[in-house]
């Protein structure tokens, strides 16, 4: 987590009563304070969710479990993977091969999140659309790009994506994904993993100007 040591509250979780631990809660995130993703796990549906309400909460793992999630509310899953989230590629990978719309459409409106990823998103949204009101459909994570783009700047990923949806986006959304897969590999973005199907140099990718 990239968080500051100074607002980073450790041990948080300490056996306490829940009415205890919900004004305990309130009033960490009134000061603006952060907890050890750890300590966020250990707390219940409710709480988790409250916390990822607050916009200055980071906990980027701690969010994304959350929103792929199944059992947490709809509502509380976009809160939680709506913001502050971003994927490297082999992350993301293992929402491609699920293929569930609905837990994609929860990080449609994280600005953080790869432009490649969203891109991706917002294409397999297009082609099979959930049935949830309060999450993102394919519209609104095309505004988020364009948000994402005004503050980073379009990326090489990005456009790699949109080449690997227009080369092979009849064929299906892990079609598309391996395409880019194959696309990005061939321009030196990915390289081959040991430990998983993909692999990236980091968050960021060849920004292009």
């Amino acid at each position: 987590m990239d968080l500051n040591p100074k607002n980073l509250v450790p041990g948080f979780n300490n056996g306490q009563e829940e009415s205890e631990l919900w004004l305990r809660l309130q009033k960490l995130m009134a000061a603006g304070k952060q907890l050890d993703d750890h300590d966020v796990q250990a707390l219940d549906e409710r709480m988790q969710g409250f916390l990822f309400l607050q916009n200055h909460v980071e906990n980027r793992r701690a969010r994304i479990d959350f929103a792929r999630n199944p059992s947490n509310m709809a509502y509380l899953r976009d809160a939680a993977g709506g913001n502050r989230v971003w994927m490297v590629d082999d992350e993301f990978s293992e929402l491609v091969q699920e293929d569930n719309a609905v837990t994609l459409a929860c990080f449609g409106r994280s600005e953080a999140m790869q432009l490649h990823h969203l891109e991706f998103i917002a294409f397999r949204l297009s082609t099979g659309p959930h049935r949830q009101d309060v999450l993102a459909d394919a519209h609104e994570v095309q505004i988020t790009i364009k948000k994402a783009i005004d503050k980073k700047g379009a990326t090489q990923a990005w456009r790699l994506m949109k080449q690997a949806i227009s080369q092979t986006g009849q064929q299906g959304p892990l079609a598309v994904w391996s395409e880019y897969v194959g696309l990005a590999m061939s321009e030196g973005l990915l390289a081959e993993s040991n430990t998983g199907p993909f692999e990236t140099s980091g968050r960021g990718a060849a920004t292009v100007h």
